[in-house]
């Protein structure tokens, strides 16, 4: 059974051929940040994070692993794997006491050889939890108020340190509309009994989350065994196409067909795995739709 040691695809829509005023409200929000992200086919690689240790820290950095891993088995010789902060420009009070309070969830939980972890299993239904308070939500691409507001931004960060490793990602999902605390193609949303982050351990070596948090900032580190000499793990986020109302649907769209009415963005999240600096192999992990607020 895995230890718990703390404190505590695109859904299917119905979308009508001109987005709603909700999106006016995004767009003059502080939530949604900087249209367009970026230009298109411009990749945003996710490596040098400056929530990562520097390397004139690694008696600190022993120092932290050896309190972290105090009393846990199979950590002796622990490195950290994977590391991200993420922030979002808020100041939703509601929204930072939620982000904590499911950093405080899963600080602590390892991932033992062979098991599976699941962020909904483990931090449950927050939109029916009366400790988690209404804050800014994704519903249907729209930002509304529902309880739980800002725990898919701790599972985004989970999901981008873990990618840094050899975890599997075994489910996945993004947000409808674009969150500006990790890039596009980054984000994991999580809704419970719908959408989950689920990432197995299918190595020799247990690997243990650690999570903090402070304000709309999150960071989330990953600690195990290190890969073998001179292998890096990158995730890689490209935003490949910038689709206009009226525009043919891209090849291979796997969306609602009404989509073609709509502006949207499309990414492609890869995982390149780079042997002394030399890259072995590029996989795709997602190729996913952003809906682009317009006023």
């Amino acid at each position: 059974m895995p230890t718990h040691r703390g404190s505590s695809a695109i859904l299917p829509l119905l979308i009508i051929c001109c987005l709603t005023t909700a999106f006016s409200i995004l767009l003059g929000s502080d939530i949604f940040q900087n249209w367009p992200p970026g230009q298109n086919g411009t990749p945003t690689v996710i490596q040098d994070n400056e929530a990562t240790n520097p390397n004139d820290e690694e008696s600190t950095d022993n120092d932290g692993i050896a309190a972290a891993t105090e009393g846990l088995s199979g950590f002796d010789g622990a490195v950290i794997i994977g590391n991200y902060s993420a922030t979002m420009q808020s100041s939703n009070a509601e929204r930072a006491a939620n982000i904590l309070l499911a950093v405080e969830t899963i600080n602590g939980y390892v991932i033992e050889p062979g098991a599976t972890f699941s962020f909904n299993e483990l931090v449950g239904d927050v939109a029916n939890d009366p400790l988690y308070l209404p804050a800014p939500i994704d519903y249907d691409g729209e930002m509304i108020i529902g309880r739980g507001g800002g725990v898919s931004q701790v599972s985004s960060a989970l999901y981008v340190a873990a990618l840094q490793t050899n975890l599997k990602i075994i489910e996945r999902g993004p947000h409808l509309a674009y969150w500006s605390f990790v890039p596009m193609g980054l984000d994991a949303n999580v809704v419970y009994d719908s959408m989950d982050l689920v990432i197995a351990n299918e190595t020799d070596f247990p690997v243990l989350i650690t999570a903090r948090a402070g304000g709309q900032t999150v960071e989330i580190t990953l600690i195990g065994q290190a890969l073998e000499a001179g292998l890096v793990i990158e995730p890689q986020s490209n935003l490949v196409e910038n689709h206009l109302p009226g525009d043919p649907l891209p090849d291979g769209f796997s969306g609602d067909e009404s989509y073609a009415d709509v502006a949207f963005y499309v990414t492609e999240t890869y995982q390149n795995f780079i042997y002394y600096n030399n890259v072995l192999d590029s996989v795709l992990l997602a190729r996913d739709y952003y809906l682009v607020p317009m006023g």
